[in-house]
């Protein structure tokens, strides 16, 4: 039996077995309850106005509708918490990175059906997000909800001529994000002159899907971005993507900086891990070194980055007001780590400009 204050949840998926499945381990908890599901494409509005559910489970698998369509309705009209998962074995496709920009939380891949250990972890991770979201994401205002949904179209980000600096500062930079961090890394990366100083960037998301990330952000963004392999240099006016599945760290090669992978366990929680990211570059990099870290649940890389800071390095957090969850920024500034605070679109600029300071000889 829930109390009356149980988190409320929404699935929307047409594969029954895997929603049956995560409905019943969550129902089985105390805090949270599932108050609605849909599998047709037809009475999702109605269900969701009836029940009212502060976050949405969404199914990327679903045959009868249109997974990307409910993704756009459900930001436009029932902005709730919503997080995406796809069914085991499915190819990563555009459709997850897709509702990940139309303001999905997470993209999760659900464990094979028939493994129920590992489907017991999925779900208690599973819960545990929805504990953080239900708690710091933006909630739904009833007040402005449509009664009516159809097909929106998402506003997209105005067009932009990168900038080209005079002289790339020699500093490189460590990004680090989670939930919300695919429309803010977006948002830096499209703010950044096209020759800004190299960047490694550790975005939590499943294996597979980030060598398709790098390769969306490269064809809407001035700057080159791919997934990193073994040994790459960093170069100015490139950007590394961490690939979803191990750790990536920065060596000192001679005269300039490698990535190199690592070890595959979990650092915080995470693989990769923000705070892996955060203190190679405060040992390899010292005050050359630029630390970013985003929105996103839980703490990953707010302990890196103070100890970046504390090497001297330039630190920056996003702010809350832009954050669609302000959790591992939020640590970062408690813990003093941060000595700029801004919006993604934003700090690129304001990271320049205190660079630029900083090799500004003092006047007496």
């Amino acid at each position: 039996m829930q109390p009356q204050s149980a988190i409320r949840v929404f699935a929307l998926d047409d594969r029954s077995m895997l929603r049956s499945m995560l409905e019943g381990s969550l129902n089985g908890l105390r805090d949270i309850e599932v108050v609605g599901r849909s599998t047709e494409p037809s009475d999702y509005p109605a269900e969701l106005l009836r029940s009212h559910p502060d976050v949405i489970l969404l199914g990327l698998g679903m045959r009868s509708a249109n997974p990307l369509k409910a993704m756009l309705d459900l930001r436009a009209y029932y902005p709730a918490p919503t997080f995406v998962y796809a069914p085991h074995g499915v190819q990563p496709d555009e459709r997850a990175l897709s509702a990940a920009q139309l303001g999905a939380l997470e993209i999760l891949v659900a464990p094979p059906p028939n493994d129920h250990a590992r489907l017991r972890e999925f779900a208690s991770e599973l819960a545990q997000k929805i504990r953080i979201a239900a708690r710091d994401a933006r909630p739904v205002d009833l007040t402005k909800v449509r009664v009516a949904f159809r097909v929106a179209t998402p506003q997209a980000p105005p067009a932009r001529q990168p900038e080209r600096l005079e002289r790339t500062p020699d500093v490189i930079v460590a990004l680090g994000a989670s939930t919300g961090g695919v429309e803010a890394i977006r948002a830096f990366l499209q703010a950044a002159p096209l020759n800004f100083p190299p960047i490694a960037i550790v975005q939590h998301m499943p294996a597979g899907f980030t060598a398709s990330f790098a390769a969306r952000l490269n064809a809407i963004c001035g700057l080159k971005v791919r997934e990193a392999v073994e040994a790459d240099r960093m170069e100015p006016g490139q950007v590394l993507i961490a690939r979803g599945d191990t750790h990536l760290t920065l060596r000192r090669a001679g005269d300039h900086y490698i990535v190199r992978y690592t070890h595959q366990n979990k650092v915080s929680l995470h693989c990769p891990s923000v705070d892996v990211l955060f203190d190679s570059f405060a040992s390899a990099a010292g005050a050359r070194g630029v630390g970013v870290l985003l929105t996103g649940m839980g703490e990953d890389g707010a302990r890196g980055l103070l100890a970046m800071r504390k090497a001297g390095a330039l630190t920056a957090t996003q702010d809350r007001a832009s954050c669609v969850v302000y959790g591992m920024p939020k640590v970062a500034d408690h813990l003093g780590a941060s000595a700029i605070h801004g919006r993604p679109e934003m700090l690129p600029g304001m990271l320049l400009r205190e660079l630029q300071k900083r090799e500004t000889p003092a006047t007496v």
